[in-house]
């Protein structure tokens, strides 16, 4: 075991703590009390500060990002360090900023941060807590010895299941996971389906102009010259029909914005792949009918119907 500690609410597992208080009469911001080991064992980055240890000669709390950026906007993250704050309102204790914490996401990762102040369970305890252990051995085994441990300690005591962190993060993403493979899964066979409908549009404008490419043919046109003239014929409708597809697309994205995550509803990747993709398909279907014209007799081609 490399590190061991608690919280009143483990972050990925579920919302936002129930202990939310008010900081100045204007701040909701959400208390959760840990031990000194939790930050070790979650792998909490510290931005600036210090950890506060078990035992504090005065309240002391860590604080979210966002939260010091909401109080002090105009401070880097070192000069909020050693401010204070009262909880709950102006009578309340003085309360020392010992360090600030990097943000992290209660219950689904497609939420902002919310602010978190963070105070020693020995200064605030609120109610149960959630035990997190960091280790570098198998799970199960150490599961095993935690039961054991927490046995001896008491008895008594209900032990719910035991997860990983792995599995617990995988939980809280579950529906936005299955939307998000939904989701994909229409778009790829609505691309499918249009990548086959443009195929099937301009090879069909294509092999309509048979007549005319034994025309030219006959009459001294060069091979590259009539597959260029092919390709400007056949890709002109469909480069016009992307840019206002694109154009329609940026126009609408924005209702998709709240379904997002991570990403803006302009995404170049996205919209580029879909464009790549139409084009190359466009292009394949000028290409092949193309170049089985240009391979026929040119008699032959001026008596196709």
């Amino acid at each position: 075991m490399l590190a061991a500690g608690a919280i009143d609410n483990l972050p990925p597992a579920a919302g936002p703590s129930g202990s939310s208080q008010t900081i100045f009469h204007a701040t909701d911001t959400n208390f959760e009390s840990v031990t000194a080991g939790y930050f070790a064992a979650s792998g909490t980055t510290l931005r600036a500060g210090r950890f506060f240890a078990d035992h504090e000669p005065v309240p002391v709390a860590l604080i979210s990002e966002s939260l010091a950026n909401r109080l002090w906007p105009q401070e880097q993250p070192a000069a909020v360090v050693g401010r204070t704050l009262r909880q709950g309102n102006v009578t309340g204790p003085l309360i020392l900023v010992a360090g600030v914490v990097e943000d992290v996401r209660p219950g689904a990762v497609d939420r902002e941060f919310p602010p978190f102040i963070y105070r020693p369970q020995r200064q605030w305890a609120s109610g149960p807590a959630t035990l997190v252990v960091r280790t570098a051995q198998d799970s199960t085994v150490l599961a095993a010895a935690v039961r054991a441990e927490i046995r001896r300690m008491d008895p008594s005591l209900p032990i719910p299941a035991i997860r990983t962190m792995q599995e617990i993060v995988s939980a809280s993403v579950a529906q936005r996971r299955f939307q998000m493979i939904l989701t994909s899964l229409f778009a790829f066979f609505a691309l499918l389906l249009g990548a086959v409908g443009v195929y099937g549009v301009v090879s069909y404008s294509v092999a309509c102009r048979t007549r005319d490419i034994g025309l030219r043919i006959a009459l001294g046109a060069m091979r590259r010259d009539v597959m260029r003239w092919v390709f400007s014929n056949g890709m002109q409708p469909v480069v016009i029909g992307l840019l206002a597809g694109v154009v329609g697309a940026v126009a609408i994205a924005s209702a998709l914005r709240s379904l997002l995550f991570g990403i803006t509803p302009t995404d170049p990747v996205s919209f580029g792949s879909v464009v790549l993709v139409l084009l190359l398909t466009s292009g394949l279907a000028c290409y092949l009918p193309a170049r089985r014209a240009a391979a026929l007799d040119p008699m032959t081609a001026l008596r196709h119907e």
